[in-house]
């Protein structure tokens, strides 16, 4: 099977109880949804928030095509073929390929164990892109649920929701979150509706690096954001293939990806992204740069070392870096 275009697929992580399913059904309601999909992957036996997905765009079932086109069905344990299975459907109703694909994930799933899956799915073109919620109560406490962190980390886009539950407009929120991921953006600002929009329609853009330079490297428990230099010497094909050996070896260690890396004798530089070690098609960038920030676990000096060709990319020498006041495109 193959399409013209890659299909947009919308991972939606956050934690239990931090509105994910508000913010679909916030998407969804209104909208063209004839050839959107939603894959629903609980962690019970019961596909509840597929049901209140239904419910809100106008069926009862979780599991159907629904009355405006929207099909939902509960994702068990082969993600791709739940993929494959939506895109055949709606060829056969609309005579074209989904546009968009949103899977919501469990609230205990880390989204490297899921962006794996997509891996397997060969025949069709796909561009996969992380949205997490960020909870402004912080009702589960980031520290003691490892998985909020780890699902921050990953996301491309960070939303803020249930934020008129919050007395400080969900500040802290922001900021905790801001700190394990300084490379998403962030949705904090309009209706739920317009965050989701905003967010979803995330996909695809090439948004440069913050405009401030990183140094050093910041922290979360086990989870860190170090930023590596391009030493002078360093090629176009050196740096490709330390990024493939990156992602070779980083397994669920890399939760994101996000670099400038400028090749010899060339006046622009390549912005090169990954969720988790999965890659994008590299852009050009007219700004000059040499420099990746990676997001993950148990990220330390000599695991970065032992990635060839060695002294690729390096560690500075300088301090912890703060983020705050940082511009986040």
């Amino acid at each position: 099977m193959s399409t013209e275009r890659p299909i947009e697929v919308v991972l939606v992580t956050g934690f239990l109880g931090t509105g994910k399913t508000s913010l679909i059904r916030a998407f969804l309601e209104g909208r063209d949804t004839s050839r959107v999909g939603v894959i629903v992957n609980e962690a019970g036996d019961t596909g509840f928030d597929g049901i209140v997905i239904a419910e809100g765009t106008g069926e009862s079932s979780a599991v159907r095509m629904l009355g405006n086109g929207c099909l939902c069905c509960e994702a068990a344990d082969d993600l791709a073929q739940s993929v494959r299975d939506l895109v055949a459907r709606h060829v056969e109703l609309t005579g074209a390929p989904s546009e968009c694909i949103i899977v919501e994930a469990s609230g205990l799933a880390r989204p490297g164990k899921l962006l794996r899956q997509f891996h397997a799915i060969t025949d069709i073109p796909l561009q996969v892109h992380v949205v997490s919620t960020v909870d402004a109560t912080l009702a589960a406490d980031p520290d003691r649920h490892g998985e909020i962190p780890v699902q921050w980390a990953a996301a491309s886009s960070l939303v803020l929701t249930r934020r008129d539950l919050a007395g400080d407009d969900g500040q802290e929120a922001m900021t905790r979150a801001w700190a394990v991921n300084p490379l998403a953006s962030f949705q904090s600002e309009g209706s739920a509706a317009e965050r989701a929009a905003e967010a979803f329609a995330a996909t695809g853009r090439a948004n440069p690096l913050p405009q401030v330079e990183f140094a050093g490297e910041v922290s979360h428990g086990s989870i860190r954001a170090v930023t590596l230099w391009q030493s002078p010497g360093a090629n176009w094909d050196d740096c490709t293939e330390w990024l493939d050996n990156l992602a070779g070896i980083g397994d669920e260690r890399v939760l994101r990806v996000k670099g400038l890396v400028s090749p010899l004798s060339a006046d622009r530089s390549w912005l090169v992204q990954a969720v988790g070690t999965t890659f994008a098609v590299p852009v050009p960038i007219s700004r000059e740069a040499g420099h990746v920030v990676v997001i993950g676990e148990d990220l330390t000096a000599e695991w970065f070392a032992a990635i060839e060709p060695a002294g690729t990319f390096t560690l500075p020498d300088t301090g912890a870096h703060s983020h705050e006041g940082h511009r986040h495109d």
